[in-house]
């Protein structure tokens, strides 16, 4: 019939030689410091990641987006806020890949995103693999947008505990320390209000203002107008591992955060994780998604958005209770280890990109192989004289088109080891003799497929649709076939 021309590989040597996986991480901004929840998902996830941002050459044109992709042997998008996402739905349908949304809150909140984005936002969440939200609180905010249910999976920003830790509240000077961007959301000037009511009662208190943005200046001068200069210090943008430092010598963490007039709000927030981690207890507000980090009372304080008499107050009690602040801490870092690491956060974030490559892939074999309820491949050893091969294909043919219900069955051919031009004339050959010979009709009912060229994954997800194999020779090797996948008999047959 043909020679054979490799020997079946192993299911065990399939899984462990498979190369490393290929993703595309597609974001706006290639510079921003303070977005370090992707900088974590291009430096720790376990594939190799091509990175694409707003201005690299591959965007700016759609064709040339998908060659890229094409060319680079991706195997799945994944994109940084849901309007990137929205860009790349036809490119990524175009190319046959998954496409997964991680969404940020400000992307999916903001009113003039929501008027411009319109519809699309709808065909992004049914056409995406997944929808990622970092909070409870957005999951629901995208549930009320029309995201179903099924494809909108909650994985929270994680942080390096090992990076963020070591804080000691309790023997620290009383320090408070506020890391952000210095915008509207983060309201940098209520929390240096509030810190004033706190200098009134505690002249030796010290704020650290870390990072910058449009407020800059407008905190600078409300600093010199309340004569707060000595108490405050500007120190600008800082690396991770400098925030971690500065962290360590700190009473608590400081933001009061506010959602503005256009219905921005704070989604999350890694820095109160970044806190937490290193043991600080957290003044804040009860805004967006910062109470599913910092619990009012046992992590830290909560108040309500504009309130800066309770923010001072909450300051205050950790200026005067060291011991309270430490306490606070302590149960912080326990509760950032437990819910909020990194590699917990990533693993998770790879679990649904891996999902999502299976799950289209095994959509593509569905459709290509017109996959049913009950799939059974037959194995067959190619080497031998055709017409003993063709008469034991024949002879399994006929048995299963001559059941009740061959509607309900997938037959595939493996042919690894012939070309697919040969395996599509063997079973022409076939079928015709058995349309001419036996008059059986029932033969097109029957899905026959030859399963010509798979991939290691294409092979490792088609495994999971099947039912059983067929073995044509008793005697036959069958290495190839997973231990979880029964060998059926003729007896077997009949029962399918």
């Amino acid at each position: 019939m043909g020679q054979t021309t490799r020997k079946p590989k192993s299911i065990d040597s399939i899984f462990s030689e498979r190369k490393e996986p290929v993703i595309c991480i597609v974001h706006p901004n290639e510079n921003a410091y303070s977005e370090t929840f992707i900088h974590a998902h291009i430096e720790r996830l376990p594939a190799k990641v091509i990175v694409l941002h707003r201005s690299s050459p591959p965007l700016q044109d759609m064709l040339s987006l998908k060659q890229f992709l094409r060319d680079n042997q991706v195997e799945a998008v994944l994109a940084e806020y849901a309007p990137v996402g929205v860009g790349l739905i036809d490119v990524c349908e175009e190319a046959g890949l998954p496409l997964v949304v991680h969404t940020h809150g400000g992307d999916t909140q903001i009113d003039d995103v929501l008027e411009r984005m319109g519809t699309r936002f709808l065909e992004l969440f049914e056409k995406a693999a997944a929808v990622i939200a970092p909070t409870v609180f957005i999951q629901k905010q995208l549930l009320e947008m029309g995201a179903p249910q099924d494809k909108l999976i909650v994985n929270p920003y994680g942080v390096d505990t090992s990076l963020f830790c070591d804080a000691n509240p309790a023997t620290s000077p009383p320090i408070f320390l506020a890391v952000s961007r210095l915008v509207d959301l983060k309201a940098p000037p209520l929390s240096i209000l509030a810190f004033k009511k706190v200098i009134e009662r505690h002249p030796d208190a010290r704020l650290i203002v870390v990072g910058t943005g449009p407020l800059l200046e407008t905190c600078k001068q409300i600093t010199r107008a309340l004569k707060l200069s000595p108490f405050i210090n500007f120190v600008g943008i800082k690396t991770p591992t400098e925030v971690a430092e500065i962290m360590r010598n700190a009473r608590g963490f400081i933001q009061h955060s506010m959602t503005k007039s256009d219905g921005e709000c704070e989604a999350l927030g890694v820095v109160f994780i970044e806190a937490g981690a290193s043991g600080l207890p957290v003044v804040a507000t009860r805004s967006g998604g910062i109470p599913e980090v910092v619990i009012d009372g046992k992590t830290g304080f909560l108040v309500e958005e504009a309130d800066i008499d309770s923010m001072a107050d909450c300051m205050i009690k950790l200026v005067e209770d060291p011991e309270l602040a430490s306490q606070l801490g302590k149960a912080a870092r326990e509760r950032v280890c437990s819910n909020f690491s990194i590699e917990n956060s990533i693993e998770n974030l790879w679990k649904i990109i891996e999902i999502g490559i299976k799950k289209y892939i095994e959509k593509e074999l569905i459709n290509r192989f017109e996959l049913r309820k009950n799939n059974l491949i037959i194995c067959i050893d190619w080497s031998q004289p055709e017409d003993v091969l063709l008469q034991k294909i024949e002879s399994i043919l006929i048995k299963i088109a001559s059941q009740p219900n061959p509607l309900n069955k997938a037959l595939l051919l493996d042919t690894r080891n012939i070309s697919e031009e040969s395996a599509n004339l063997a079973l022409s050959s076939v079928i015709m003799k058995i349309f001419m010979e036996h008059n059986l009709e029932q033969i097109e009912e029957l899905v026959i497929a030859p399963l010509g060229e798979l991939s290691e994954k294409e092979w490792s997800v088609l495994w999971n649709q099947i039912r059983g194999c067929i073995l044509l020779d008793e005697h036959q090797e069958n290495n190839a076939i997973p231990k979880n996948i029964p060998i059926l008999t003729s007896e077997d047959l009949e029962k399918i």
